[in-house]
């Protein structure tokens, strides 16, 4: 968004406590990328002066996996809610060069950087305070409630305090707040863990900010699942249809043909070439790429791992870390592993296994051979 200055800071310190897990809850792979990958790539593209996140469970692996240029990393040692994060973030918010910051959840992996730039827009032409990232959705039950005076809000009421007539409020939060950086920094220390959670929690700002007379705006996304959150792993799963769906239909729009694109996987990271044909049952994972007029047959699992044009792969083949020419036909029931090439017009038989080993071109490996260096 030119002419518009913001930076943007990632809350991604938190334990998995509902995944009911050890790990830090964006390590946990989601449509074959780290969960936090996704809200880290509509940070980067939505192009703030900074990008800060804040880390704390498993915190040298989250570095190791999420670390790139520009992106600064903040410890918060002890998790005492998200205004703790933020309070702990506050040194490097106030060198920050930037008159607006975006503070994200990191859990969210439907979000797209546009409908950032579209918050900081419409927070700046607001001139509020603090502007909420908000969503309408049919059926409320769980979320915190906007509860707007005119265009103004008043407050975020959470469900199990809330009244049967604010129950009926269908406006939701996301947990996205873009804030004045000088309102921010201003009233951040008036935070309090006097409350049920016994933590600093950031959506407080908005009733602190009311008290001080600073207006708080709201700004609905357009599409409501995009501010949808993984909070366990049923949620998790729910959000991994939408993304391998989404992903098929883009490989549908240009030119493969997925045949039931609810019962194939297909990670993001995935390339397809025109006129490729996908059964159902396939699993394309990873970095893998494929070529034009290739056809993977059903119930094939195919991970990182290249194939040139017009590959046949029958059905319940295996291919791993392998490099495969052009007119090469598969299986079925074939395994191919560790850097296996396979070349031009070579033909792998049922039960056939490969690893680490080159294949000449035209050769034919016939039904269950194994070949190993």
């Amino acid at each position: 968004m030119a002419g518009q200055n913001f930076s943007i800071l990632i809350l991604a310190a938190g334990k998995a406590t509902r995944f009911k897990s050890e790990h830090s809850k964006l390590l946990h792979r989601l449509a074959g990328r780290p969960l936090g990958e996704y809200i880290l790539q509509a940070a980067r593209g939505a192009g703030p002066d900074c990008l800060y996140m804040v880390i704390g469970t498993e915190r040298e692996e989250v570095r190791k996996v999420f670390e790139r240029p520009g992106l600064v990393f903040i410890e918060q040692n002890e998790q005492l809610g998200t205004g703790h994060a933020v309070m702990t973030a506050r040194p490097e918010l106030e060198k920050s060069p930037s008159p607006t910051v975006v503070v994200l959840v990191g859990d969210a992996p439907l979000l797209r950087s546009e409908t950032l730039c579209d918050l900081v827009e419409a927070h700046l032409q607001a001139r509020a305070a603090c502007t909420i990232l908000t969503a309408r959705v049919e059926n409320p039950t769980g979320y915190g409630r906007i509860v707007r005076a005119g265009s103004r809000v008043r407050g975020i009421v959470e469900e199990k305090v809330a009244t049967p007539a604010q129950k009926k409020i269908r406006e939701t939060s996301s947990g996205i707040l873009c804030f004045s950086r000088a309102h921010l920094l201003e009233h951040l220390g008036e935070l309090s863990a006097e409350n049920a959670q016994k933590e600093y929690l950031l959506t407080d700002l908005i009733e602190i900010f009311n008290q001080h007379r600073l207006k708080v705006a709201a700004f609905p996304v357009a599409e409501a699942r995009e501010v949808l959150g993984v909070n366990d792993r049923v949620e998790m799963a729910q959000i991994e249809k939408l993304l391998r769906l989404r992903k098929a239909e883009t490989l549908m729009r240009d030119g493969v043909t997925v045949v039931n694109p609810e019962a194939t996987y297909i990670d993001a990271e995935v390339e397809v070439g025109q006129d490729s044909v996908i059964e159902p049952g396939a699993s394309l994972l990873g970095r893998t790429r494929l070529g034009s007029d290739c056809h993977i047959q059903s119930y094939c699992t195919i991970t990182d791992s290249w194939l040139a044009d017009r590959v046949t792969v029958r059905p319940c083949s295996v291919i791993a870390d392998s490099k495969i020419a052009s007119g090469v036909t598969i299986g079925p029931f074939a395994h191919l592993r560790d850097g296996a090439v396979i070349e031009e017009n070579a033909r792998i038989g049922n039960y056939v296994e490969v690893k680490k080993s080159r294949v000449g071109r035209g050769t034919k490996a016939p039904a269950g051979k194994a070949t190993k260096a």
